[in-house]
C-alpha cells in the first residue's frame, strides 16, 4: 500500500488491546489483508464487469421491447399483402 494514511490507520488497529477475544485479531487482520491483496482487484473487476454486462443486456432488452411495441418488427402492409401474411 502506498497510502500513508491507510498504513497509519492499520497500525492503530493492530496496537495491543487487552482482553481475550482480541488475542487473535492481529493474525486474522493480516490474513484478511493477504486475501484482499491477492484476490481483491480480480473480484472487483469481475463484479464491475458483471454489473456493466447486466446494464447493457437490460438496455438492449428494453430497446427491443420498444421496437416491438412500435411495430418495427412487422412488415409493411404492401409486402404483407403480397406474401400472404
Amino acid at each position: 500500500m502506498r497510502r500513508p494514511w491507510m498504513k497509519r490507520l492499520q497500525r492503530r488497529w493492530l496496537r495491543p488491546v487487552e482482553g481475550k477475544p482480541y488475542k487473535r485479531f492481529p493474525e486474522s487482520f493480516v490474513r484478511q489483508n493477504r486475501f484482499a491483496r491477492r484476490f481483491g482487484l480480480t473480484l472487483l473487476t469481475l463484479t464491475i464487469n458483471l454489473f456493466l454486462a447486466s446494464v447493457i443486456i437490460t438496455g438492449f432488452y428494453y430497446f427491443a421491447m420498444f421496437m416491438w411495441d412500435g411495430g418495427y418488427f412487422t412488415p409493411p402492409q404492401r409486402i404483407a399483402a403480397h406474401s400472404g401474411l
